[in-house]
C-alpha cells in the first residue's frame, strides 16, 4: 500500500504520513510506504493518485491547499475536490502565528493593526494559505497589508530575523524553536484557543476579532471510484490509529498540532465550508483567480 504525500521528506506532514504508514501496516497487515510527490501546488500528488487503480492500494494525504485554497485561486486546476476525491478521514490541524523581529517597535497585534492604519506594513508569507491568513485579519481590521511572498518558511524566518519586513505569518510548529530562542517575537496565534506550550500568547480571536481562526490541516483521501467496502475499511483503520493515545501524543509533540477526527461526510462538509470562507477572503482582498 502507498501513501502519496505532497510534501518533502522530513516535513511535518511527511513525518505524520510515515507514522500512519507504520501503524496502518500493522492494522491492515500489509506493507505501507510513503511516496513524496512534491511540486505544482499539490497537483503532481493529485495526478499520482488519479493514475492509480481505484482499489484502495493508494491513498493521498491531502491538505488545505489542495482541497480548499487551490480551487479558489486557480482557474484551471484539472481537478475538483468534491468530485475527484473520496474522503476517508481528517488527520490533524495546526495553527499559525503573526510574528515580528524581536527588536521591532511593534510589540502586539493591536500595534501591528494600528501601524497599518497609518503607514505601509509588509507581511511575509510562504504560501497562498498564509497570505490568506494575513488578508483575513486585514479585512476584519479594515487595513491593508503588503504581501511579501517566499518559497519556504526557512528563508522567510531568516529575513524576518534580519529585520527585512514588518511582520510575517509563520507555521507555528516550524517557528516554535525560533520563538522560544527569542529570535522572533510572536504577537498572536491563529487557533481558536491558546496553545498550551505558549499559554501567554493570545489568539487573534480574543484580540477583537471573534470570528477569526486559521489552520493548516491534512486529511486522507482515496480514488473516487474506490469500492465502498474497501473505503470503509481504510476509514476504520485510519480512525482507530487517530484515536490511539500514541498517535495523539505524536501529533502534539511532533507538529504541535491537534487531531482532526472527521468522518467522511463531516470532512466533505468541512472542505466546502473552508472553500467558501477562503473565497470570501480572497474576493475581499482582490485576489483574482489566475
Amino acid at each position: 500500500m502507498k501513501i502519496i504525500c505532497p510534501f518533502t521528506s522530513g516535513s511535518g506532514a511527511d513525518v505524520i504520513a510515515r507514522h500512519f504508514g507504520e501503524r496502518l501496516s500493522v492494522s491492515l497487515r500489509r506493507p505501507v510506504i510513503v511516496d513524496n510527490k512534491t511540486g505544482g501546488n499539490g497537483v503532481i500528488a493529485v495526478q499520482a493518485l488519479r493514475s492509480q487503480p481505484p482499489d484502495g492500494s493508494t491513498i493521498l494525504l491531502g491538505n488545505v491547499s489542495i482541497m480548499a485554497i487551490n480551487p479558489v485561486l486557480y482557474r484551471n486546476l484539472g481537478y475538483q475536490p468534491a468530485q475527484d476525491f473520496l474522503p476517508l478521514s481528517g488527520v490533524y490541524r495546526g495553527s499559525s502565528v503573526f510574528a515580528v523581529h524581536p527588536g521591532s517597535q511593534i510589540t502586539s497585534l493591536e500595534q501591528l493593526v494600528a501601524r497599518a492604519k497609518q503607514a505601509h506594513v509588509s507581511v511575509g508569507s510562504y504560501s497562498p494559505g498564509y497570505r490568506l491568513a494575513a488578508e483575513y485579519l486585514a479585512g476584519l481590521a479594515n487595513v491593508k497589508f503588503t504581501d511579501v511572498p517566499y518559497r519556504g518558511q526557512a528563508p522567510l524566518l531568516a529575513d524576518l530575523m534580519g529585520g527585512q519586513m514588518d511582520a510575517a505569518v509563520l507555521e507555528y510548529g516550524g517557528a516554535m524553536p525560533s520563538i522560544q530562542a527569542g529570535r522572533v517575537r510572536a504577537l498572536a496565534i491563529t487557533s481558536e484557543q491558546r496553545h498550551p506550550q505558549l499559554p501567554d500568547l493570545p489568539t487573534v480571536k480574543e484580540l477583537g476579532y471573534p470570528e477569526y481562526y486559521h489552520y493548516g490541516w491534512t486529511a486522507f483521501f482515496a480514488h473516487p471510484q474506490t469500492p465502498a467496502k474497501t473505503a470503509q475499511g481504510l476509514t476504520d483503520a485510519i480512525s482507530a490509529t487517530l484515536r490511539d493515545p500514541g498517535t495523539i501524543g505524536y501529533i502534539h509533540k511532533t507538529v504541535l498540532g491537534e487531531p482532526m477526527p472527521l468522518a467522511p461526510g463531516q470532512l466533505s462538509s468541512f472542505i466546502q465550508t473552508e472553500t467558501d470562507r477562503f473565497a470570501r477572503v480572497a474576493r475581499a482582498a482582490g485576489m483574482e483567480p489566475i
